[in-house]
């Protein structure tokens, strides 16, 4: 366990009782109880056994996952420097039109002044 049961009130130390004596009757084996269990039928807690690590299945299931995290991470990646192109080609286009637009609009006043001069 990492968590502190007696610090947090989940677990309290008893000196007498039937819980007690089960308790000194089996010593280094878990015990539990609760408020609904019957005390003359306390037993043992399951035992969980130790994991030797993971089983072939786990580490194949492992390495699968990395594998498809890698190729998510490599087309998302290939995507964002698609649009990124793209972002820069439309950006040079713009810069195009506004210097021809800029070009033929200094042309069109200057031609308009003119034109009103002469009136």
């Amino acid at each position: 366990m990492t968590q502190d049961i007696f610090k947090s009130g989940l677990a309290r130390e008893i000196t007498d009782g039937p819980a007690f004596d089960a308790a000194l009757a089996q010593p280094g084996e878990v015990i539990q109880t609760g408020e609904a269990v019957d005390v003359g039928s306390i037993s043992k807690a399951p035992r969980r056994s130790r994991d030797s690590g993971p089983t072939p299945a786990q580490k194949a299931r492992v390495a699968d996952l990395e594998g498809r995290l890698e190729r998510l991470d490599t087309t998302q990646a290939t995507a964002i420097g698609d649009i990124e192109a793209e972002v820069a080609a439309l950006q040079k286009r713009r810069s195009v039109l506004e210097g021809e637009y800029a070009a033929a609009r200094r042309d069109l006043v200057a031609r308009l002044k003119a034109a009103r001069a002469r009136r």
